[in-house]
């Protein structure tokens, strides 16, 4: 690979840091937290991703990428969409789409072009995802790629969020051949088992070879729990509608209130320049060290 991917790259990532660079740490959140909190639950496949900067929404806070995420929407679980619509857009913050193809092309055209600009250049227009993808400078930021399926776990009200899913990556189940990712088995008691050390490459590979479980697996000691099959996304949508239909009952008794519809996220809304401010002045407080940099819990991967 060439040294103007890495100078493109580098000078990308930059640029993404001096807006906003934070190591990620989030609490773990069980299946029945993420259903207790999330106010729409989905499934979704990926139709369009969309990155814009902030100065293109109307702010003086150029610095600010977001990546706006738009979902056909397959099934719904849990919740409404305001206006019932049949698509549904997820803004995530200091996520652009980097097409390593369009901006190799750019630079050969004029190749005195600082790297950067050639990045910025291409967000407004970008709006199919061919090259690298998704490039997220927030650990723990899910990455989506133009045909995925997923099932996805929707705070009710996202606003000022970096990331509108609850418990970030653990907001996300990804559907691939008809299996539920992070690995997970449905048990003979119809519960959920995600002990499974290996994930989709692994799995796959073992396909390839006829085996029932990866190397991986093995090497871990790990074995499937008993009288337990991979789950699909019909029988992992059986198990949350279960659970939801003992949350209602519970929340019925104790008098609860019905969520309010969850909105898409639309770029021409002044709502994401303002959150772009909000995040570029607490970013200016962190530098002055008149604030402390967040901390949510335990550390993704521990």
């Amino acid at each position: 690979m060439s040294n103007k991917f890495f100078n493109i790259l580098a000078g990308f990532l930059l640029l993404l840091a001096s807006g906003s660079l934070f190591a990620t740490q989030v609490d773990r959140v069980t299946l029945d937290e993420a259903i207790s909190e999330a106010g729409l639950i989905f499934q979704g496949t990926v139709t369009k991703i969309e990155s814009r900067i902030a100065s293109d929404m109307g702010s003086n806070y150029e610095k600010e990428f977001y990546a706006f995420v738009t979902f056909r929407v397959d099934r719904l679980i849990k919740g409404q969409i305001e206006g019932g619509g049949a698509t549904f857009t997820l803004p995530f913050i200091s996520c652009v789409v980097f097409d390593y193809k369009k901006q190799m092309a750019r630079l050969e055209q004029q190749p005195t072009m600082n790297p950067t600009e050639a990045v910025i250049e291409q967000q407004p227009a970008m709006t199919e995802q061919l090259g690298e993808g998704m490039v997220c400078m927030v650990s723990g930021m899910p990455r989506f790629m133009i045909g995925d399926s997923d099932i996805l776990f929707v705070h009710g009200n996202y606003a000022y969020a970096m990331n509108p899913l609850v418990g970030w990556w653990q907001g996300r189940f990804s559907i691939v051949n008809n299996k539920i990712y992070p690995v997970t088995w449905l048990t003979k008691e119809g519960g959920i088992d995600f002990t499974a050390p290996y994930g989709l490459e692994d799995e796959q590979e073992a396909e390839k070879l006829g085996q029932v479980l990866p190397q991986k697996a093995r090497k871990h000691g790990w074995t499937q729990p008993q009288d337990a099959r991979r789950m699909g996304p019909d029988e992992f949508v059986e198990v949350i509608e279960k659970k939801l239909r003992g949350l209602e009952k519970n929340q019925f008794m104790a008098g609860a209130q019905t969520q309010k519809p969850v909105k898409s996220a639309d770029f021409k809304d002044s709502f994401y320049y303002r959150g772009a401010k909000a995040m570029f002045e607490q970013n200016q407080k962190r530098v002055a060290g008149l604030l402390e940099m967040p901390t949510f819990g335990v550390q993704q991967g521990e």
